[in-house]
Formats: C-alpha cells, structure tokens, sequence
C-alpha cells in the first residue's frame, strides 16, 4: 500500500483517494479527493464554466459514462440506494416541485412517446409479460373486477378474497375445472350457478376455468363440475 501526504488537510492517505494526474507524484494529484472538492465547489466561476461545458458537450461525454456505468454497475446501485435512504424525504420534495414545474414538458414526452406505434408494440408486450409472469397480479386483478362489478357487488358476502382463490388454485392443482387442463397461462373465476340464474358470489358458487372454456360456457348449467367447488 503507497501512502501520500495531502497537501491541503496535511494527512497520510492511500493514493487510491488521489486523482491521477501524470505530472504528480506516484501520478497522483498533490490533494486529496476530499479537499479538492472542498476547493472545487467554493469555486463558483470555475463551476458555472463546468456546468456550461458539460451542457455544451454532452455528445463527447456519453460514451465515457454509458464504458463507466457498464463497468461499474453494482458500485453505482450500491450508492445511489445509501444516498436514497438517507435523503428520502428531500427527494420527495424535489420530486413533487420538478414535477409540477414540468408538467407540460412530461406531458408532451409522453404524447411523442405513446404516439410511436413501436412503442406501443413494446409496452403492449411488456404488458402481456408481467402479466404472463405475476401469477398475484392476476388473481388481485380479476378478484377486483369481480367485486366491483354491479350484479356481483349485490349478491356478495365478501368471502372471494385473494387467499381463497389462492387456496382454491391450489386445490384445484392448477388445473380448469372441467377440462382439467393447466391454468398456468391465464385462467377466468366462474359461478358455477350464474348470477343471472340466480347464483351468488360466494365461495361454494366459484369454480376456476380456462378463459375459452369460462366464454362457451357463458351462463348455462350443463357444464357444472362439482368435485372442485367449496
């Protein structure tokens, strides 16, 4: 381990807290990290000259950052997560004032962004993946629509909940109900005895279909399959 003296704070360091420098000793610059951005932030001509540099030069820094952030990818998220549980509350607030200072220009990005038909294409498959893949998505996101739904809220004792379709997906093996075919793809909760016929949305009435299989059933009571209900 080589150690180097600060010229500024006057303490032995590792030279890995220096900045290379050709000219400096051990190629290091004469202070350290800290003290130079100590003196470099006091600086206000030298930081508005910086700032308007890096805005006037984007195109030649890119390609530094993007080698940089490739290379030190677990580094930077290790970082970036400190400084965000440290600074949770001001990044709400400056969050919220960029926001509403923006808000035009968000909206327009985002007009731009949805109007490309290839973006729409790859935010429909993003979609149909994270549905696809969050089996919890799906069963919360038709248990919504079934409780919320007109006809089911008034004959509902609340006892679909998410857990039950859970328990019932399992009792089930993960399996439709009358085609015994996999429901891993997506599957429809059926009243076994149709709201329109007089059956309720509780849970000895719901059995687990194929979506097809739920659509050529529609409301009829030829297709029941008792083994599966609770």
């Amino acid at each position: 381990m080589i150690v180097k003296e600060c010229k500024q704070c006057k303490k032995e360091k590792d030279v890995s807290l220096f900045y290379n420098s050709k000219l400096g000793k051990f190629g290091v610059r004469g202070e350290c990290k800290k003290c130079y951005a100590l003196r470099y932030y006091k600086d206000e001509k030298r930081l508005k000259y910086s700032r308007k540099w890096r805005r006037d030069n984007k195109d030649k820094l890119r390609p530094g950052v993007l080698l940089y952030r490739s290379k030190n990818k677990n580094k930077i998220s290790e970082t970036s997560k400190k400084w965000g549980e440290l600074h949770k509350k001001e990044r709400k607030i400056w969050k919220r004032e960029w926001y509403l200072t923006n808000i035009d220009r968000i909206k327009l990005y985002n007009k731009k962004y949805h109007a490309d038909p290839d973006n729409r294409k790859m935010i429909a498959e993003r979609k149909r993946k994270y549905y696809r893949n969050n089996t919890e998505y799906r069963l919360k996101k038709r248990i919504y629509g079934q409780n919320y739904h007109k006809r089911v809220k008034n004959v509902s004792d609340g006892s679909v909940t998410y857990i039950f379709i859970k328990e019932l997906f399992n009792k089930q093996k993960g399996r439709c109900a009358i085609t015994d075919k996999s429901l891993l793809d997506g599957f429809h909760i059926d009243h076994i005895i149709p709201i329109s016929k007089g059956g309720l949305h509780i849970s000895k009435n719901i059995q687990l279909l194929l979506p097809t299989v739920n659509l050529q059933k529609k409301d009829r009571l030829n297709c029941i399959i008792n083994d599966f209900s609770i």
